[in-house]
């Protein structure tokens, strides 16, 4: 079964991308901030990891910079709010960092299905929404 560690601080998010990932038979981790997302991510396999950007103890970014020391193959979805994922360099700054998916608040479900089927059948091409 793939797994999946979702971290975001967000609790109702979490909670609803919990319920939509288990549904669709991902084996769901959550987490609510970067601390224990590395823990986690180093107590045993994770397939994908979702990451909010916005996390309350360290920013996204550096969260995906910490994790991508500990495993450099790890497929990787970023949850960014706003105007965030229209910015070119910070678009650029995620493929730089080999974020596969790049979403934007608020997330659509089926989007985030179909993002996390394609990585898990090796569909790498590209980032959400564009690069």
């Amino acid at each position: 079964m793939v797994r999946i560690l979702l971290i975001t601080a967000d609790t109702q998010l979490c909670a609803t991308l919990r319920e939509v990932l288990e549904r669709a038979h991902y084996d769901v981790v959550d987490v609510q901030n970067s601390r224990e997302g590395l823990e986690r991510s180093q107590e045993a396999t994770t397939d994908i990891i979702i990451v909010d950007m916005r996390l309350p103890e360290q920013e996204g970014l550096e969260t995906i910079i910490t994790l991508r020391r500990v495993d450099p193959q790890v497929k990787m979805i970023a949850l960014a709010g706003g105007g965030q994922t229209g910015r070119r360099d910070v678009l650029h700054f995620m493929a730089l960092l080999g974020v596969q998916r790049m979403m934007q608040h608020p997330v659509r479900l089926h989007e985030l299905i179909k993002a996390v089927r394609d990585l898990t059948h090796g569909k790498h091409a590209g980032m959400c929404p564009s690069l």
